[in-house]
């Protein structure tokens, strides 16, 4: 692997951003989602103990909302939408919290490191150690699909929450 060249960076700009700006609609979707399904339960977020503020605990609560009779019917559309989602988190952290490093000309890919907090568990493992250090390398291909995968995983948010806004009591 080489040092990461202002070529690898340009080429980096188009799909990192769109990855960027289609996750922040798709977080929006998940607020909206989930307080359509709360409204039309005629509740609140505290009759669920709190709206989560992290990603995987708002899901988590869409999931159990999701039990929910009169929500069976879109059921299987909110699966494929969340498994979409889990596949993507991934790829999306590492772009939005991780830094382009290096580049590999044979797989023409660049490598993304992140550091973040070790948690209590890791510390507990670990002492020693305050920070992880991660990576991941991610071809130029991989991200053209991400691109893709993203904008439907979005499509299929907003299809889902107008179906849950629709639903009648």
């Amino acid at each position: 692997m080489e040092p990461i060249q202002n070529a690898q960076l340009l080429r980096l700009y188009k799909p990192v951003g769109e990855i960027t700006v289609l996750w922040g609609m798709i977080d929006h979707m998940v607020h909206f989602t989930g307080f359509a399904m709360i409204k039309y339960l005629g509740s609140k977020p505290d009759d669920h103990g709190g709206w989560p503020i992290m990603m995987g605990a708002r899901t988590q609560m869409i999931d159990k909302l999701f039990r929910h009779k009169d929500f069976e019917i879109l059921k299987e559309k909110w699966k494929f939408v969340y498994k979409s989602l889990r596949h993507l988190q991934d790829l999306r952290d590492y772009l939005v919290h991780g830094a382009a490093s290096r580049y590999d000309t044979k797989k023409d890919a660049v490598l993304f490191v992140r550091i973040d907090r070790a948690t209590n568990k890791q510390q507990k493992r670990q002492p020693e150690f305050s920070h992880n250090r991660t990576q991941m390398l991610v071809r130029f291909t991989t991200l053209e699909q991400a691109v893709r995968e993203t904008e439907d995983l979005a499509r299929n948010f907003e299809d889902l929450r107008r179906e849950i806004l629709a639903l009648k009591p």
